[in-house]
């Protein structure tokens, strides 16, 4: 704020005593100083919230605004290295519009996995063939390829946090060797 738009909210009385070299113009000249800070950081705001701009320190904040702070935090948690553990914070926060609105369903569940994850390939399903007769109630399996770094403990915490309170799941890699954790 400039000293001429202080002086504009003042009473007509006030900016009669505007005058070069005066006191009052000291006052209002200090005024604007003390206002340049606050107004850079208004007109900044914009980046302070954008998830593709903001400092990376901010993230964990507009996470917790959208209600995903817990996930934020398991991401934290288990991705050790910098770049990417922000990389993997920014997507979440950019596609939480899509993913708030389904939270609760196996798709909603999905897409938080892989965008908390990493992987794209994930999939979900009810039961997997060769696991007997029927379906398990309340069940999902939880498919990935094995990653070049560990997910899987991300994964069950992630699922652990999201999943409806009646679904139990069990994680599956991709590979010759299927090992299975259980959850409930």
């Amino acid at each position: 704020m400039t000293r001429h738009e202080i002086a504009a909210l003042l009473p007509e009385i006030l900016r009669e005593a505007d005058r070069p070299a005066s006191p009052f113009r000291a006052l209002l000249e200090a005024m604007a100083g003390l206002a340049d800070p606050v107004d850079r950081e208004i007109d900044g705001l914009d980046v302070q919230i954008d998830p593709r701009r903001c400092r990376d320190r901010m993230l964990g904040m507009l996470l917790g605004w959208l209600d995903l702070g817990p996930v934020a935090a398991a991401v934290a948690r288990h991705v050790r290295d910098p770049a990417l553990r922000d990389a993997r914070l920014r997507r979440l926060a950019l596609a939480a519009p899509a993913l708030l609105p389904r939270r609760g369903t196996q798709a909603g569940l999905r897409d938080m996995l892989a965008a908390a994850s990493g992987l794209e390939a994930l999939q979900l399903c009810e039961s997997r063939p060769g696991d007997g007769p029927g379906l398990r109630p309340f069940h999902v399996v939880i498919e990935y390829p094995r990653p070049e770094s560990p997910v899987r403990a991300l994964i069950r915490e992630v699922a652990e946090l999201e999943k409806p309170a009646f679904v139990s799941f069990e994680i599956v890699e991709f590979s010759a060797t299927e090992d299975r954790e259980e959850g409930t």
